[in-house]
């Protein structure tokens, strides 16, 4: 898990180093634009949209945990909402760029959540290592120790009965032979009286 975490952070890394610089060369166009024209002009030029996009959530999993899938579809086809007369190329390098950087933009958005869920995840499963680590780990150590303990003292209790059966045994046997010598010697008593 921490491996894929890991690589889809470089890829976030990656795009939003991207995406910054996009924006970066978009804004610095937009800016010259509005320095080399009258910037009521900019203003109305671009305060129409002529660009709709629609998105399209879904979820797809990764490592077990569902995370953000966004799909965009464009339906446009007028990249720019405004005349060529009035305004200066720089506004047109801007706004391409801007349309060029919003499927980036998306899918860092995408990408950033995904890394969000995953350290999440990655920090809960952390915290349940730590709680087997530190509390369950030790807990059935001391079982496993008490348990040993217990086993032990059984055993050394089912030696001794079976020592002791063993001495019962063996004063049986004996009893039994004394009692035959008895009852031999008495014979032999008997006998010579």
């Amino acid at each position: 898990m921490v491996r894929r975490f890991i690589s889809i952070a470089q890829q976030n890394k990656r795009l939003r180093e991207e995406v910054e610089q996009d924006l970066a060369n978009a804004m610095g166009s937009f800016a010259q634009a509005r320095t080399q024209a009258d910037s009521r002009i900019v203003d109305e030029a671009i305060c129409m949209p002529s660009r709709s996009v629609t998105l399209q959530c879904s979820k797809r999993k990764v490592m077990g945990i569902d995370v953000p899938q966004i799909e965009i579809s464009d339906t446009s086809t007028q990249l720019y909402p405004y005349s060529f007369l009035s305004v200066t190329s720089r506004l047109d390098d801007s706004v391409r760029g801007l349309n060029s950087v919003l499927a980036k933009l998306i899918r860092l958005a995408e990408v950033e959540k995904t890394c969000n869920m995953l350290a999440d995840e990655i920090e809960r499963n952390k915290r349940r290592v730590n709680a087997l680590e530190n509390i369950m780990i030790p807990q059935l150590t001391e079982t496993i120790r008490y348990i040993k303990m217990k086993l032990d003292e059984i055993l050394v209790c089912v030696h001794l009965v079976v020592n002791c059966i063993r001495l019962q045994k063996n004063l049986l046997k004996s009893q039994m032979f004394f009692c035959k010598l008895m009852k031999k010697f008495k014979t032999l008593v008997c006998m010579r009286y």
